[in-house]
C-alpha cells in the first residue's frame, strides 16, 4: 500500500493528489503537494476524492497509517515510500 518515487514520477499528474502534513511543510515543500493535516483530509474541499491520494510524511512511516485509514474508509490512498526524504534525494 505504498508507491515509490519512480512509480510516482511515471504516473499522470492528473490521476493523483499529493498530500503533505501541514506541520512538516517547514522542513520543505514538494511542488504541487497539498498541505493538510491528516484528520482534515476527509472533510476538506481541497481534496479531490476521485483521484488517488498519495500521502507523504518525512520518512514514509506515519503516512502508511494515514493511507491505511483512508483505504478503510473507501479512498484510493497510498503512502509515498521514503517520504519527503526520498523525494528530496531523488531531486539531487
Amino acid at each position: 500500500m505504498s508507491v515509490s518515487i519512480e512509480q510516482l514520477k511515471s504516473m499522470n499528474a492528473d490521476e493523483y493528489q499529493l498530500m503533505r502534513n501541514e506541520s512538516e511543510i517547514a522542513h520543505g515543500e514538494i511542488p504541487g503537494a497539498i498541505a493538510i493535516q491528516a484528520e482534515e483530509i476527509e472533510n476538506s474541499e481541497l481534496v479531490d476524492k476521485s483521484k488517488k491520494l498519495i500521502i507523504c510524511c518525512s520518512r514514509g512511516q506515519n503516512s502508511i497509517e494515514v493511507a491505511e485509514n483512508l483505504v478503510e474508509k473507501g479512498y484510493d490512498a497510498e503512502s509515498l515510500e521514503g517520504g519527503y526524504i526520498a523525494w528530496l534525494l531523488d531531486m539531487m
